[in-house]
């Protein structure tokens, strides 16, 4: 017997006694029952991953992990697209990252060597990188990047560790991965991210230390910028302009927006490429034109930015949520019945967590039951998730 139809009767054992047909686990059991008919792997596949994060949010991580295995085992069978027999890697891919994301990280780690090509580990690694620095598990996120055997792909999971880890306030972390770095240009653009969020969080005299370590690491880079007079302005950096000048034009920016105008002055004293030092003495001069305006228009913006962001042009799915808020059902459903088959889905779940936040629950899950199942599935789950977050309320 397959391990899916096992952890589907497991659930189902667990929840026969509950007598509450609107209970959490209930109502994961059918869906998962539902699941287990569809024909589509990538429906599917989702299908068992959405159960498995919700039995992880109620505690219960081993029938979460064998949920998440279905979740793999369907995932395997999907293609890039109708016909192919090509594997969607990046579909599995994406399943080992959400995994992780939701806490099973040991398990989502287990799954990266099931593919045969390095090229494929290292991209799962990296990704996994990203979620796990974006949730600020960064000593994780370490020990993943280690294994990417890619120095391009390392350098760049490095950068994306460092820049969160800045933005965290994990100092020790970002400089860690700044040195890790082995490309001369991606080194020099992490530690002067470095050197400005040190210097915003008041370490001057680190964030100095670390903007000479960028200046002298430009300086060996070849000396001419062949003319074309970029000069490392921030609008147009690339890997492309590399050369000695364009890197310290890119340095001397960010000095001045760290507050460092006599710093930034003495990098561009350096840039020996004529169009290139007069392209960054403009925009130095620029930046502080701005900086100094910056301060006394920022209350201005934030209002009309307030403003503009009130928009009156709702989506069929926005406009039937406004509906069910109401109590509308009827008028909510009938909004979205004829949108396209992809869209639809999400818009019956999200009426239907509204009749569950509502409190309408036995209504809910009515509305549920007379759906397809892929559309059933969804309104399930949250069903579930509205109920399990009331709980923790």
């Amino acid at each position: 017997m397959s391990l899916c139809p096992i952890a589907h009767a497991q659930c189902a054992i667990q929840v026969e006694n509950k007598g509450n047909p609107s209970s959490v686990r209930v109502i994961l059991s059918k869906a998962a029952g539902t699941t287990v008919e569809l024909a589509d792997d990538r429906q599917k596949a989702k299908a068992f991953e959405e159960i498995a994060h919700i039995l992880s949010a109620t505690g219960a991580k081993s029938e979460a992990f064998q949920f998440y295995e279905c979740a793999m085992k369907a995932g395997t069978n999907v293609k890039m697209y109708e016909g192919s027999e090509a594997e969607d890697m990046s579909f599995r891919i994406e399943l080992i990252t959400e995994r992780a994301g939701h806490g099973d990280i040991s398990g989502a780690l287990t799954h990266i060597k099931d593919f045969p090509e390095v090229e494929s580990q290292d991209w799962a690694r990296f990704d996994l990188v990203h979620v796990l620095t974006m949730q600020g598990k960064f000593e994780v996120a370490e020990q993943v990047l280690a294994s990417i055997s890619d120095s391009k792909r390392r350098d760049s999971a490095l950068a994306d560790l460092a820049g969160y880890a800045d933005d965290a306030r994990k100092f020790a972390v970002a400089d860690r991965a700044a040195h890790s770095v082995k490309d001369d240009i991606a080194r020099i653009q992490v530690l002067t991210n470095l050197g400005l969020k040190l210097a915003n969080d008041g370490q001057r005299g680190h964030a100095i230390a670390i903007f000479a370590e960028a200046v002298d690491i430009a300086k060996r880079l070849r000396s001419d910028d062949e003319g074309r007079g970029t000069g490392g302005a921030p609008q147009h950096w690339s890997h492309m302009f590399n050369s000695k000048d364009t890197m310290l034009g890119c340095i001397s920016t960010q000095q001045l927006q760290a507050g460092f105008g006599s710093g930034a002055d003495d990098t561009l004293a350096m840039i020996e490429d004529k169009p290139a030092h007069a392209h960054v003495k403009y925009v130095l001069f620029n930046e502080r034109e701005s900086l100094a305006a910056s301060a006394g228009h920022a209350t201005k913006r934030e209002k009309r930015r307030s403003v503009d962001d009130k928009s009156t042009n709702l989506s069929p799915t926005e406009r039937a949520i406004e509906l069910a808020e109401s109590g509308d059902y009827t008028g909510a459903v009938s909004g979205v019945s004829n949108l396209e088959s992809h869209e639809r889905p999400y818009a019956f779940s999200e009426i239907a967590r509204v009749e569950a936040q509502r409190g309408d629950i036995a209504q809910a899950l009515q509305f549920a039951d007379s759906l397809p199942a892929a559309e059933k599935i969804l309104a399930l789950l949250a069903i579930a998730e509205t109920l399990l977050d009331a709980k923790d309320r």
